[in-house]
């Protein structure tokens, strides 16, 4: 605490006129003007010198005891300007993890409630808004943490020059499938660049040839061994036991063996190389088919397709008649014709296997190659680079 002089009232504009008039009036009169105490107020006399008098007790002064504050004086020239710097969250003094975890799951439901997937569009810097995010620091490293690395965003660059957000196992398969066959196709096209034009029909033929008739070979084999196994238990088992054991399937084999012996029967045909009708009246073709087991293998298949047929009968009627008995005519028949289509199945079979150089159909295929090859190119290892790559070598 401390003591000042009380400071006069500021003047008004009415006092600042007034005392304006007065001082006007003053100099318009010369005699000197004196005030009393007592508001007595006369003229000053020339001759005098008197004085008020004033007493000791009214020479003090009079003090006011202010409380020390700090008083803001307005700064002249500023006017008063309302600033926004919008709605700023000020997070709790104490703060849990669990609290933030909330915090954080709640600011991303009311970011986007309704689509999952936001696509971003590129912001110009200079028109962007920031928008004050307290636990974002908390939640972008927790958030990448917990998201599996499929679900991960990423943006990759389209053919406009934009970029799009993408999954990253989305990014990664699609990048796996585009490189798949980026080298597929440089396989086919470093296969078609060593192979020449004019080979590449015969040897897809050739290929194609070798394929079916190898598939062919397979399937007959299994067919003559199933066959023999149906024929011998068709003797051995007593009727009943045969046909209550063989009526499930009875209709499945039947189709399945039918689907055999047409291979078999096809494959035949396609080894002799008889396929124009001048092929079968020239006696050189003939020869060749006969001396390879050409036209006794087709007649052999072709017998096993018949036989195969005529036993439709017996299974055809287990399985659409499964409360009836056959009759015991009908079941000797089915076994007779069992047998021989275990035999030509097995003759077939055999006849193939012992003599796999019969394939007169590939024989051609290769000699219409090698002519050509000839006009190609007369290098040899150019030639054999070919051969190579046809897969005849």
């Amino acid at each position: 605490m401390f003591r000042r002089e009380v400071p006069p009232p500021p003047r008004t504009d009415q006092e600042s006129d007034a005392d304006a008039d007065e001082s006007s009036a003053e100099e318009e009169n010369t005699d000197p003007v004196r005030k009393r105490d007592n508001n007595w107020i006369e003229k000053q006399n020339k001759d005098t010198d008197d004085e008020v008098f004033h007493s000791e007790d009214q020479n003090e002064e009079n003090f006011e005891v202010i409380k020390e504050e700090s008083i803001v004086k307005p700064t002249p020239g500023l006017r008063n300007r309302r600033v926004s710097y919008g709605k700023i969250p000020i997070p709790p003094v104490s703060l849990t993890i669990e609290d933030i975890q909330k915090a954080a799951k709640i600011s991303r439901e009311n970011e986007n409630p309704v689509e999952k997937l936001e696509k971003r569009k590129p912001v110009d810097p200079r028109r962007s808004s920031v928008s004050v995010d307290v636990f974002k620091g908390f939640r972008d490293p927790h958030d990448k943490e917990n998201i599996p690395a499929k679900n991960k965003t990423v943006y990759v660059e389209g053919p406009t020059g934009k970029f799009n957000e993408m999954k990253k196992g989305m990014f990664w398969g699609k990048l796996s499938i585009h490189q798949n066959s980026q080298k597929n196709v440089g396989d086919d096209d470093d296969e078609d660049s060593v192979i020449p034009y004019l080979l590449r029909a015969p040897g897809i033929a050739f290929r194609t040839q070798r394929a079916y008739n190898q598939v062919a070979n397979i399937i007959q084999g299994f067919l003559a061994g199933i066959t023999v196994m149906l024929a011998i238990f068709s003797f051995n088992l007593d009727p009943d036991v045969l046909l209550s054991g063989y009526r499930v399937m009875s209709l499945p084999i039947h189709a399945a063996f039918y689907v055999a012996f047409t291979v078999g029967l096809v494959s035949a045909i396609d080894r002799t190389g008889i396929y124009e009708l001048s092929h079968i009246l020239s006696k050189d073709r003939l020869k060749n088919a006969i001396y390879n087991n050409g036209l006794f293998t087709i007649i052999v298949w072709f017998l096993g397709l018949v036989a195969t047929l005529l036993c439709i009968q017996l299974e055809s009627q287990l399985t659409f008649a499964p409360t009836e008995t056959p009759d015991f005519k009908i079941v000797e028949q089915w076994r007779i014709f069992n047998v021989f289509r275990a035999l030509t199945a097995a003759l077939g079979f055999l006849l193939l296997a012992f003599k796999p150089d019969s394939d007169t159909m590939a024989k051609e295929l290769k000699t219409a190659i090698y002519d050509q090859l000839d006009i190609v190119s007369s290098e040899g290892e150019k030639k054999e680079v070919i051969l190579t790559a046809m897969k005849i070598i």
